[in-house]
């Protein structure tokens, strides 16, 4: 097919002339966007994403598990459950928060300090969290350590009355 306009030449439309491509410019703009779209992570991206919310969600169920066994004494059954969690989601500081629980429950101390440590930093320095680890270095004759974890807590929420009681349980000591 041949359309002519008066003066111009005449511009096919046909399946031929659409094979031969276009200008340069365009040519350099499909090219330009066909890189741009295999350069992007697309779907790979997304699974990742939810991939990372899946895990996020079991470590919190496996979470609550572990603290309704805590709550019933099952304490080795809570320490299998944080442990599972933690493996899911290294970051989640509930999961580590429970694990170092239960590992102290279990006499594992070494274990259950670096644990809560974690969790401590995770939380950004929860008062609750400082409280629980100030209480594992006191009960271990660490009364340094403690007395600081209590001043942090105390500081970040002078109204936490385990703060105040960690706190004075050192200065008795």
């Amino acid at each position: 097919m041949r359309f002519e306009r008066r003066g111009e030449p005449p511009v096919s439309t046909g399946p031929a002339a659409r094979s031969r491509g276009g200008s340069p410019a365009v040519l350099a703009v499909c090219l330009f966007a066909a890189a741009a779209v295999l350069a992007l992570p697309g779907c790979r991206a997304l699974r990742k994403r939810e991939a990372s919310d899946e895990a996020i969600a079991a470590a919190r169920q496996l979470s609550l598990q572990g603290i309704d066994a805590q709550q019933r004494s099952r304490w080795d059954l809570a320490e299998s459950l944080f442990a599972m969690a933690v493996l899911k989601c290294p970051q989640d500081e509930r999961a580590r928060f429970g694990y170092a629980q239960s590992l102290w429950q279990r006499g594992a101390w070494d274990e259950a300090v670096a644990h809560m440590e974690e969790a401590v930093r995770l939380s950004g320095h929860d008062p609750e969290r400082l409280v629980e680890l100030g209480q594992m270095y006191r009960q271990r004759g660490g009364m340094d350590r403690a007395a600081r974890l209590a001043e942090q807590a105390i500081a970040a929420d002078p109204h936490r009355a385990g703060a105040w009681a960690l706190r004075g349980q050192v200065l008795q000591s």
